[in-house]
């Protein structure tokens, strides 16, 4: 079918989240070394800051059995001066839709169908005075990603928007 499309979500692009993430080298790393890549905390788009609490209670400290000597170096650096630490996590997704099925129903707007292939990066780091001291990558889906088949059905076809504008009648 002619309807692909691209979506990147997030402002810097799967690619790229992947080149600054191995371009990291923990205590080596500056965030004047990420600026010159192309990653601006300032700027970039889908970048949460998370303070030490946060990072403490909701990433790596989700439950009291975890002990504070088994964590990463990075991190035990991180929670003795919290007041000079911060986390950020970049999330991009990039997804691309491809028409399925049969194009005359497609057209006529009585059923259409999309192969969704969907590819995650989401990656934290953590700065202490400006220098990148632990890397972690949170969650990815690699190159070839996850795919989903969406399926819009409208039983009165190009009718249904003008007297049910927004509603769907079929489950």
């Amino acid at each position: 079918m002619p309807s692909d499309t691209n979506t990147t979500i997030g402002g810097l692009g799967l690619i790229n989240v992947t080149k600054i993430y191995n371009a990291i080298e923990p205590y080596h790393t500056t965030l004047a070394d990420l600026k010159q890549s192309g990653f601006d905390p300032n700027e970039t788009k889908n970048i949460l800051r998370l303070g030490p609490e946060i990072l403490r209670t909701d990433i790596f400290m989700k439950n009291s059995s975890v002990k504070m000597e088994e964590l990463p170096q990075g991190i035990q650096d991180c929670f003795k001066k919290s007041e000079e630490c911060l986390g950020y996590q970049i999330s991009e997704i990039e997804q691309e839709r491809q028409g399925q099925g049969s194009f005359l129903m497609r057209w006529l707007n009585f059923k259409r169908e999309d192969l969704v292939s969907e590819r995650k990066a989401e990656i934290l780091f953590l700065v202490k005075n400006g220098l990148v001291i632990y890397k972690t990558w949170l969650q990815g889906t690699g190159p070839a990603g996850t795919s989903r088949l969406e399926i819009k059905k409208n039983p009165l076809g190009p009718l249904q928007e003008i007297f049910f504008p927004g509603k769907k009648l079929l489950p």
